[in-house]
């Protein structure tokens, strides 16, 4: 039980160091509060909860032997690669109709608060940094 107040501590202090960080989820709370209202902020939140929570689950049901898979461990980055790629080119594609939706407070409605959290944690590289990786094979 003396552990307790020790795992309470550095998980409430990784979680905070992971809050602090400005990054997409940030946005996307931003974002859908200013169109929705205070409702949207716990909503976006649920959206990450959703993501960590199947992370979590995965993680207590044996996956991550898995993860640290040579081939598996490649082709994660490689789509992660090719999926941020895909949305730098659209980004650029679409520079000029999303600067006039910005000055003119317009845009599409996007996925709504719960659907932005999610995807906003989902798409974020750096969330997985967050999460225990696998020992390496020796």
């Amino acid at each position: 039980m003396p552990q307790l107040p020790a795992w309470f501590v550095t998980s409430s202090l990784v979680g905070f160091s992971g809050a602090a960080m400005p990054g997409p989820l940030t946005v996307a709370n931003l974002q859908q509060t200013v169109r929705r209202g205070v409702i949207a902020a716990p909503l976006v939140w649920f959206g990450h909860v959703a993501v960590e929570l199947v992370i979590a689950l995965a993680l207590v049901l044996g996956i991550r032997p898995l993860l640290g898979q040579p081939a598996v461990t490649v082709s994660i980055a490689l789509a992660g690669s090719g999926v941020l790629g895909w949305m730098g080119l659209g980004m650029m594609r679409q520079a000029k109709a999303l600067a006039a939706a910005v000055t003119s407070g317009s845009g599409p409605g996007g996925l709504g608060p719960l659907g932005a959290g999610i995807a906003a944690t989902a798409s974020n590289p750096y969330w997985f940094l967050w999460w225990p990786r696998p020992a390496p094979a020796t």
